[in-house]
């Protein structure tokens, strides 16, 4: 172009935007230039704004740097907040944090290991340094998201929030809902403390798969039974995964409706299920021949010799009917522990049997187990079991068997049901508004819109089948269940003793249950806590994040919560609870979940497993705007993969529509405050086109935000900017842009419908990519020297008024058969160029109302002609007319001038006046 001598009269666009986003630089500017704003407090509070939008922040744990989940649900609920307040809404998100629990611990010991076995303070106190070092570190993170981070947040270890989630569970304890029981719970071999199925993970693991026979007291009561007059020898044969669970054996369950055999394997007669003998002979390597069968109800009653006896083992045990136990799996009679599982629990209850645990505390085997058995670990105490039966004779068949187990979520350790005294949320039990707990909150879903609609499904079944919370933990680092215990077992917990501690920990904090007795902790009240003592036991992370509805919503009611599908069995669930318990209600109105950031192949992302891309490193490497866009452009309500291809391909978009922006923004900048008048060009004009594809716009994206739809609002977003934009407007208005007088109407109409269209896609950009949007929207305000001058106190434009001509549409055909046609040419040797070219267009009169030269722009050649409808599309090769030295079009206007150049007769006129 130097040595064009028409290069200085064509105008060029204005590099008013830099080429380059250079985002890891430029964000942290525009982000100090938004505190000054205090743009959260002004959409918090505008008196102007219609409505309120309350997103309620599911808080994570503080015991981390930030990993790409945490930026998937981050942006997520930004996405939210943003577009609910550019809707015109007054918005509210409060940041938490959940700080209490086997997170924090775990990496404080991990890091100063002598606190393991100190003085609880001094580990509540490295905890509560640990915890906050990460919240802030998250927080700032979070903001180098650009999201709209207020100054506000709420955290589990503050003592007015920890006093808040007591005064709701003194509430549970008021409705008679909160219950001690000793009853098996999920229990951690390697953190020595009760679990919720929120903290478990499932994964393979080998086990010993064995087949016992328990010897019956009386072979000729189960001949009998089967119909046959014989005594000799029987026994019933059971199988199981857990031979360390054998000496709390209680009973043998069969199932009343099934129909069971006795079997003569070898010398050995058994009962086992009828459907199960051909497993049972496979398992041996032996055949067995069925003598009998008889229905399982006819079984019932029947006494057995224990196996490992021990000293708390009767004589004789029996058998039980059992509706959970299956043929499918096993032999179909199910070694019964009520001490090492809640279906057996359950059958123990129902007959009275005793509910004998031999684990203790620290997961090794104890008193009632035999001698040689206690002391060891699980893995330990199944190898000398399976040995001892062997030695006995009471091992039909043994193997190694593989499947899921669950486990630890913090460190993997193996996870087993012990029976222990604990305390529960009794989901069964009727509340004050008389539905129980499980039914009210089933209820209390109807109510709920759920995206994806599956989710609703799934938080339903999880409902219906969890058993009774479980909300008493063992561990240091946590809320202090406010329950008293005294020398003789006796338990102290009523409404009034848990609301005066819940004075005391707003006052002084939770550490206080640790230093202080109970007359200190039941101070101002009128019980008489003679002989107690506070209790060792903490509050369930679950029950205290979930109390974050009653402690930051004071019992109001979300619009909308965004968490990760794994939340279905967690946080979802405890504000469920809590809320329909003390509000008879659900705490939210819509839920929207997604799925888990994982791999190129599938694999979940995870700190534990420390192998997820560096957020820093890629915010320092491509920028928050980028991680944005790919995030908006992914599907949640599936898993998201992440890895560099797909940030490489979120960036290319992110530079398409940014570049599509800032080469407008350089195109119109030059005609001033006239460019800001609404456009109302005639139907006809290509401007009317692009505003009614731009109306259009405007009505998907909000609709899409609307529903929380970020993913089509996106698409959309991107294909306005490359399509309409890009490809089609500005490539046909390159000519009129860059060649017409600076103020010729065609010029300034096709500016006015640019600027409109751009400063209007910069507001519906806003909530995805909040750093580009405000870049262009400000200088195509020109307010660079404004410090608070921001499109994030605007509001989604309005779709624009007006029509774009019928022959519009047609005359988008043409381009894209002009397009096929061009390229037939090209590649039989005609001109390669389109401005050498020219189109005669049949037409029934629909093209006649649009202006040629729009159409020969339009179509990206120097001319085009309207012939008779029965003819064909036409390429007119133009080589051998005038070319124009300055625009490089073969107009039919073009002529040699005096100067001596060949100009056509708009480009000559210019060029006189400049």
């Amino acid at each position: 172009m130097a040595s064009d001598p028409y290069s200085s009269t064509l105008l060029l666009p204005r590099s008013v935007l830099p080429a380059r986003a250079s985002l890891s630089r430029r964000e942290p500017r525009t982000l100090q230039r938004w505190r000054g704003r205090e743009l959260v407090e002004e959409m918090t509070r505008d008196p102007d704004r219609a409505g309120t939008f309350v997103l309620h922040d599911g808080p994570p744990y503080a015991n981390g740097p930030v990993h790409l989940g945490h930026v998937f649900n981050k942006c997520l609920k930004d996405f939210a907040v943003r577009s609910q307040a550019m809707a015109g809404r007054r918005v509210s998100w409060t940041l938490g944090w959940d700080c209490h629990g086997l997170p924090v611990q775990r990496a404080v010991v991990a890091d100063q290991p002598e606190l393991a076995e100190s003085d609880p303070l001094a580990l509540r106190a490295a905890c509560r340094s640990w915890a906050v070092r990460w919240q802030q570190h998250q927080r700032t993170r979070f903001e180098r998201m650009l999201a709209l981070v207020g100054p506000g947040a709420y955290r589990t270890l503050d003592p007015g929030y920890e006093a808040d989630a007591l005064e709701l569970f003194a509430d549970l304890v008021d409705q008679d809902l909160v219950v001690r029981a000793h009853k098996p719970v999920r229990w951690s071999l390697g953190n020595h403390t009760a679990l919720a199925e929120a903290e478990l993970v499932y994964a393979d693991r080998t086990d010993p798969s064995v087949w016992v026979d328990f010897a019956a007291a009386d072979p000729q009561a189960v001949h009998a039974r089967f119909g046959r007059d014989d005594a000799s020898p029987v026994a019933w044969t059971a199988w199981t995964t857990t031979p360390w669970t054998l000496p709390a054996n209680v009973a043998l369950a069969v199932n009343p409706e099934h129909a069971y055999a006795l079997v003569q394997c070898g010398s050995q007669l058994r009962v086992v299920a009828a459907q199960a003998v051909a497993s049972l002979a496979a398992a041996m390597g032996r055949s067995c021949t069925v003598v009998a069968t008889v229905a399982g109800a006819s079984l019932l009653g029947l006494r057995y010799r224990p196996v490992l006896a021990t000293s708390a083992s009767p004589a004789a045990l029996r058998v039980v009917a059992g509706a959970h136990v299956t043929a499918d799996e096993g032999t179909g009679v199910v070694h019964t522990a009520p001490g090492h599982g809640p279906e057996d629990h359950e059958v123990g209850l129902r007959e009275g049997l005793p509910c004998v645990s031999v684990l203790d505390d620290r997961g090794t085997l104890c008193a009632p187990a035999p001698v040689a058995l206690q002391g060891l670990s699980v893995h330990e105490a199944n190898a000398w079991v399976v040995g001892a039966l062997t030695d006995r004779g009471e091992l039909a068949a043994s193997a190694s068997l593989t499947h899921a187990v669950a486990l630890d979520a913090r460190g993997f350790a193996r996870v087993v049901y012990r029976a222990t005294p604990q305390w529960f949320v009794a989901l069964d039990r009727p509340t004050r508004a008389g539905p129980t707990l499980r039914q009210a909150a089933l209820d209390a879903l109807d109510e709920v819109r759920f995206t994806p609609a599956s989710s609703r499904r799934r938080l339903q079944s999880m409902l219906a089948q969890r058993p009774d919370w479980c909300v008493s933990r063992q561990r240091p680092w946590g809320l202090p269940l406010p329950a008293f215990h005294d020398a003789e077992g006796g338990t102290l917990l009523t409404p009034a003793t848990a609301r005066a501690v819940a004075r005391v920990v707003r006052q002084r904090g939770s550490d206080v249950w640790f230093r202080g007795s109970a007359a200190e902790l039941l101070a101002g009240s009128d019980v008489d806590a003679s002989g107690f003592s506070p209790g060792p036991d903490v509050l369930d992370v679950w029950f205290e994040a979930g109390a974050s509805w009653w402690s930051v919503l004071r019992g109001g009611v979300a619009d909308l919560v965004v968490e990760g599908s794994d939340q279905h069995r967690g946080w979802f669930q405890a504000s469920l609870l809590l809320s329909v318990a003390r509000a008879g209600r659900a705490p939210f109105r819509q839920v929207l979940t997604h799925g888990f950031v994982v791999d190129k192949h599938g694999r979940k992302y995870a700190k534990s497993k420390r192998n997820a891309p560096d957020v820093d490193a890629l915010v320092d490497k491509r920028g928050a705007e980028v991680l944005r866009w790919w995030v908006a452009t992914c599907r949640p309500e599936a898993d998201v993969k992440a890895d560099g291809s797909l940030f490489a391909t979120a960036a290319s978009a992110f530079r398409k529509v940014r570049s599509t922006l800032r080469f407008v923004v350089g195109n119109v900048v030059d005609a001033g405050p006239v460019v800001r008048t609404p456009p109302s060009p005639e139907p006809t004009a290509p401007e009317a086109w692009l505003l009614a594809a731009y109306g259009e716009l405007v009505s998907d994206v909000r609709a899409a935000y609307a529903e929380h739809a970020y993913a089509v609002a996106a698409r959309a977003l991107h294909a306005f900017c490359a399509d309409v934009l890009s490809a089609r407007f500005l490539a046909a208005s390159k000519d009129r842009l860059y060649c017409d007088a600076a103020h010729s109407p065609r010029r300034v109409r096709a500016q006015r419908a640019l600027w409109h269209v751009a400063e209007g896609v910069s507001r519906l950009l806003a909530p995805l990519l909040p750093h580009t949007a405000d870049e262009v929207w400000r200088a195509l305000h020109d307010c660079s020297d404004d410090p608070v001058a921001t499109v994030h106190a605007a509001l989604f434009p309005e779709v624009p008024s007006g029509h774009a001509h019928p022959a519009w549409e047609r005359a988008s055909e043409l381009r894209r058969e002009a397009a096929v046609a061009l390229q037939a040419v090209r590649a039989q040797g005609g001109p390669s160029d389109p401005l050498d070219v020219g189109l005669r267009v049949p037409d029934d009169g629909t093209l006649a109302a649009l202006e040629l030269v729009d159409l020969a722009d339009w179509c990206g050649v120097s001319r085009v002609g309207l012939v008779d409808p029965a003819a064909t599309l036409q390429v007119v090769d133009l080589r051998d007319q005038p070319r124009c030295e300055r625009s490089r079009r073969r107009t039919a206007d073009v002529r040699q001038r005096a100067s001596g150049a060949w100009l056509s007769d708009r480009d000559a006129a210019v060029i006189r006046s400049s």
